[in-house]
């Protein structure tokens, strides 16, 4: 945010100007805020450069200068001063760095025995592409326990491994998922499916992942902007069909939960049906299956998949809950009991681990996030707040149905007219069809084209979810530059990134 306001100032140094390409902050214990990242992530940007170069990498299609790159790997001495100011939920600022391969930092084990000193006990959360994860560092990752390791392994097969990320040591990352296994170490696994890599390679993967029980697979669906050297229009428009059919043809014969991302991409429901059961959860114990249908949570009646997952994990704090659940016309009922800490209960907890327990994922339920009805109700409160007659409400290219599907539902104030709009992502383009990638400019575009042929709203709801926790978009543009740009009152709904 300082550096933003920088180029609005000019400063002086015994009587000239100076060009200021740097700050020191003098209190730092007056910049802790509200922290909710991972217990490593507070450390600082881990690493800024990747050992692998991978055909799909954002990083090929980002407009140059979009992310600082240096340093290129955060110092020991800082994530020292990072760990000091990290107590009570509270911590330094995120850097706007990109976050990419934690193990090509010389100090990487260093820095995660930092974090562990910190917190005995909380969860060390690793993402790798595995290409470091070496027999004896795995060992190493062990001792470090609780940990959870996301590896994005991409293929099985060393040969196209080798190709498709251009990672010279293939075959350890491969051999690491079996490792890992071995060790007790908790991981997921990640899958950007690539044409180059056909379907069965998919399938294949997807197995291999399973055989060596991951506690869950994400398939992750590739898009590429048009800066990238690879992007060509409609290059992946049969491709992603083809592999969301796959998958969930592929998962009804797999243990492991597997889900594609984001989610939009399988449906635009926001009904509470299980899409994944974790392997030795109470879920899995209790018999249940992808396609129950949560009715009711503690005697509560479930309206939505958040619904679901806010019940859930409520109900984790207690570790004991009651679900109902409709599984074609019939009603069933489950109780579902954490298991005590000194069972082994791999990959839904380890022998010895604390709660293990992510979002979506409670008591090894598995939901995908998806749109919240109370975003509705904000709509609706920032339209009488207003007295709006004509609202624009922006939403992205791959929830446009599931909003408007909602919105038709939902008795407006009378009067009040309400349309969705899908800003075209021109900073980016390409194949990028979440909103979260959005810009200001783009969206100020897109409203302007929307004004000369169906007259300026009066109201513009925005959804939060692209902005910084500063309401900045990428480029460090506020939010509310859109309203002095436009002349146009705008109305921030706050959400979440779907990340699933």
């Amino acid at each position: 945010m300082l550096r933003s306001v920088l180029p609005l100032v000019e400063l002086e140094y015994q009587g000239e100007p100076v060009k200021v390409d740097g700050f020191r902050l003098r209190d730092l214990e007056a910049w802790r805020t509200a922290n909710d990242t991972s217990l490593v992530e507070n450390l600082g940007s881990l690493s800024t450069v990747c050992n692998c170069h991978c055909r799909f990498c954002y990083e090929d299609g980002n407009p140059p200068g979009l992310f600082e790159r240096e340093p290129p790997f955060v110092s020991l001495e800082e994530a020292e001063t990072r760990r000091r100011y990290l107590h009570d939920g509270r911590g330094l600022p995120r850097e706007s760095k990109g976050f990419f391969e934690p193990l090509a930092n010389p100090h990487f084990l260093e820095l995660l025995e930092l974090a562990r000193e910190q917190d005995p006990e909380g969860l060390i959360d690793v993402t790798t592409n595995g290409a470091g994860l070496t027999e004896e560092l795995i060992d190493r990752l062990a001792t470090l326990a609780p940990i959870y390791v996301n590896v994005s392994l991409i293929s099985s097969r060393v040969d196209l491994r080798r190709a498709v990320m251009a990672d010279r040591l293939a075959g350890q990352a491969v051999r690491a998922v079996e490792l890992l296994r071995e060790r007790e170490i908790p991981f997921m696994g990640t899958l950007v499916p690539w044409p180059d890599q056909g379907l069965e390679d998919v399938a294949a993967t997807l197995a291999y992942l399973d055989r060596h029980e991951a506690r869950f697979i994400r398939v992750s669906m590739p898009g590429l902007s048009r800066h990238h050297r690879r992007y060509r229009p409609g290059h992946l428009d049969a491709w992603l069909p083809q592999v969301r059919d796959r998958v969930l043809a592929v998962r009804e014969d797999l243990a492991t939960p597997i889900l594609i991302s984001p989610w939009a991409h399988v449906t635009s429901s926001i009904d509470p049906v299980v899409e994944g059961v974790v392997p030795a959860s109470p879920a899995a114990e209790a018999g249940l299956r992808v396609g129950d249908r949560i009715v009711e949570v503690d005697g509560k009646r479930v309206v939505s998949r958040a619904h679901a997952v806010s019940l859930l994990e409520r109900a984790m704090r207690e570790g004991v809950v009651r679900v109902t659940l409709r599984r074609g016309a019939e009603d069933m009922v489950a109780i579902l009991h954490e298991p005590a800490a000194g069972v082994d209960a791999y990959p839904y907890r380890p022998r010895g681990y604390a709660r293990l327990d992510f979002p979506g994922m409670h008591f090894g339920i598995v939901l995908p996030g998806s749109f919240r009805p109370q975003y509705l109700k904000q709509i609706r409160a920032a339209i009488e707040e207003r007295a709006a007659q004509h609202t624009l409400v922006l939403t992205s290219h791959l929830l446009h149905g599931l909003v408007a599907e909602l919105c038709s539902q939902v008795p407006w104030p009378d009067g009040a007219d309400v349309e969705l709009l899908v800003p075209e992502n021109r900073y980016f383009g390409g194949d990028v069809t979440v909103g979260d990638l959005w810009v200001l400019e783009d969206v100020a575009a897109a409203v302007r084209e929307y004004g000369r042929s169906h007259g300026a709203p009066n109201l513009i709801i925005l959804p939060s979810s692209f902005l910084s926790r500063w309401h900045r978009d990428l480029l460090g543009v506020p939010y509310t530059e859109l309203e002095r740009s436009l002349g146009i009152p705008v109305a921030l709904v706050t959400c979440e990134r779907i990340l699933l």
